[in-house]
């Protein structure tokens, strides 16, 4: 006898596997946004780093939403975020 297992189907697993591709895809746009609207003089970068907590607030917030509710993947999200937020700030220019 083979036991019962239970296999997601193929469809509904690469529904998941997309959905977290675009996701992550998006979000890693963030540290090129920032420098992009930095350099056009839209964003300054003193208003950055004193905007820094909520930021990091916002990146954690934006990733318990757009993930799968397990603490894994939001953090696999929201980490990597944080370092390129923090990583962008050193490529704006000064105020």
């Amino acid at each position: 006898d083979v036991p019962n297992v239970l296999l997601p189907a193929v469809r509904d697993y690469l529904r998941f596997a997309i959905g977290l591709l675009k996701v992550f895809g998006i979000a890693f746009q963030l540290p090129l946004v920032l420098v992009l609207l930095n350099r056009i003089g839209v964003l300054k970068k003193s208003l950055v780093v004193k905007f820094r907590r909520y930021a990091i607030v916002l990146i954690v917030l934006f990733a318990a939403i757009l993930t799968p509710p397990d603490v894994v993947s939001q953090l696999l999200l929201a980490i990597p975020m944080w370092l390129l937020f923090e990583f962008s700030i050193l490529f704006m220019r000064q105020d």
